[in-house]
């Protein structure tokens, strides 16, 4: 468990860890400055069950803020990832049983590299491609119940298919100064209805809605 605070570093993982914030991502900031990984995960032995990176604001403006390698798997969930590099990546995912949920993503030219994982209960926010296939052919990562707003493309050849329940076009109306989802901000309720918020309602899109979520 991390402190509230600001850590300049970057941050490699290389045995099965849950790493998350004490008091969730407003309070915890990491700067990766312009590292080529902010944070990367290697290895087989990671898995989404017992890995995990939760409740921070990361801030990169290297080439990929999270990277997943080498058979590597996790959980992505309720954090804020800000990319300010012409070429930034929020995330690289070369996994199959990866979970990226309830985030905000917001400025990289590339939001999601990915090959195979779950997608959902997120928010893209002014970003250049929301997914980018790095599979040859058609990929099975169909992301869904995610809100995009203020993007230029969703996704490059071969395309990735998004699910039925994404919001397109929509701002996501976070309070001013804070990534927190105003009172009538289309996020709120519209995620997926298998993930609860920690009153019992139908969970909320972005970094502060889900099970996990921080108050």
């Amino acid at each position: 468990r991390v402190r509230a605070g600001i850590y300049r570093e970057g941050v490699r993982i290389y045995k099965p860890l849950w790493v998350e914030s004490e008091e969730g991502p407003e309070a915890t900031i990491i700067d990766t400055w312009d590292q080529w990984f902010g944070i990367l995960f290697a290895g087989e032995s990671l898995d989404s069950l017992n890995t995990c990176f939760r409740g921070f604001l990361i801030h990169s403006s290297g080439r990929q803020a999270i990277a997943l390698h080498e058979g590597a798997n996790a959980q992505i969930i309720n954090n804020i990832i800000e990319a300010s590099g012409t070429y930034n990546a929020y995330l690289y995912f070369g996994t199959f049983n990866s979970s990226v949920c309830n985030n905000v993503f917001v400025g990289a030219s590339f939001a999601l590299q990915v090959t195979f994982s779950n997608v959902s209960n997120n928010i893209f926010f002014q970003t250049g491609y929301v997914v980018w296939n790095l599979h040859v052919s058609e990929n099975p990562v169909r992301p869904d119940y995610n809100l995009v707003f203020d993007y230029t493309w969703l996704t490059n050849e071969p395309p990735i298919q998004f699910g039925e329940h994404n919001i397109f076009g929509e701002d996501p109306l976070f309070i001013e100064g804070s990534y927190r989802l105003s009172e009538s901000s289309p996020a709120i309720d519209t995620g997926s209805p298998a993930l609860r918020d920690p009153d019992g309602s139908r969970s909320d899109m972005g970094a502060f809605g889900g099970p996990f979520a921080y108050p």
